[in-house]
């Protein structure tokens, strides 16, 4: 059967590599970011990523830490290995988002999935910062909103993508485990009580979900794993802003 031609803009594909390794600049204590996270956080598939990551280095917008491809730095997902090498914004590249619009900066983050607010809305300067935020604070529940029942059904879609792939089971058991176990109290929780804390979501949801993603990669259940994490994350945000 034919399958038809994909075709690629490099704009597109380069703006969004800079805007996930600008969001880590500018809101994590560490700037480098691996490809593995990269594509988790992609809609494009790993060729091109790569092709993009190598035009953006050779344009000086961003770099490697230098960190060796050895054997033993390898991990395996679906059957192929991803390299462990670390990539973060140099000097150029952060000036070059800088000249960005904000409008242009909001459609690049949309188009991944990153929660953005509304620059007319009155919340728009209130900066919402999950790490700082009261880890014991009650997010309400309400499973007859939509947006809320969504999300609930992606964690337990991505929970049952996980469960089934027998190599995750056979080649990483603990992790598989450690995911499993904490994304079904997730799912259960969120089916039957009223409200969950900061600090369950977070041990539960968004830290299990981080670690599927990055082992996953840009594969079948990564992508599966990754509009878990995004919906949950805006999903949160606009319960810390009252939504």
């Amino acid at each position: 059967m034919a399958k038809r031609r994909i075709k690629f803009d490099w704009q597109t594909v380069q703006d969004s590599i800079l805007y996930v390794l600008h969001d880590q600049f500018t809101a994590r204590n560490y700037r480098f970011m691996g490809l593995g996270d990269i594509e988790a956080k992609q809609k494009f598939p790993h060729n091109a990523i790569a092709l993009a990551i190598n035009n953006l280095k050779g344009k000086g917008l961003i770099e490697s830490n230098g960190h060796s491809i050895a054997a033993p730095l390898l991990y395996q997902v679906n059957h192929r290995f991803l390299n462990l090498t670390e990539y973060a914004l140099t000097s150029s590249g952060v000036d070059y988002d800088n000249e960005w619009t904000d409008q242009y900066y909001d459609h690049v983050g949309k188009s991944l999935g990153y929660a953005i607010l509304d620059g007319d809305s009155d919340d728009s300067e209130k900066k919402i910062d999950d790490d700082k935020a009261d880890v014991w604070q009650p997010l309400p529940v309400d499973r007859a909103d939509p947006e809320t029942a969504e999300t609930i059904e992606r964690i337990e879609e991505a929970l049952i993508a996980i469960r089934q792939d027998n190599g995750y089971s056979e080649n990483f058991p603990e992790e598989r485990d450690y995911v499993v176990q904490n994304l079904g109290l997730a799912v259960d929780w969120l089916r039957s009580e009223r409200a969950i804390i900061i600090l369950k979501t977070r041990t539960w949801i968004l830290e299990p979900l981080s670690q599927a993603a990055r082992r996953f990669g840009p594969s079948a259940v990564g992508l599966i794993v990754t509009t878990a994490r995004e919906l949950f994350a805006a999903w949160q945000k606009k319960k810390l802003l009252g939504g």
